[in-house]
């Protein structure tokens, strides 16, 4: 089950990029919802959460996701 994990965690890492630098830009609006790939990250972050409850780890989120980048900066 944790490559099933890995792998679509890879798919959200290279979407949240996307996101990310969309989100900074400010281009498309402030809020989350406002950027182009907004649900397509949600949709694979949802599954994912799934599947991490079921191995007992902890649930991410894009706010999460945001932070962590910006502590990083």
């Amino acid at each position: 089950m944790d490559h099933l994990i890995e792998h679509i965690e890879a798919h959200i890492d290279f979407d949240f990029n996307i996101f990310y630098e969309e989100f900074k830009s400010g281009e498309h609006g402030h809020k989350f919802c406002d950027q182009p790939n907004y649900y397509i990250l949600k949709a694979e972050i949802d599954s994912v959460n799934i599947l991490r409850s079921y191995m007992g780890w902890g649930r991410i989120s894009i706010r999460d996701m945001i932070l962590e980048r910006e502590e990083r900066e």
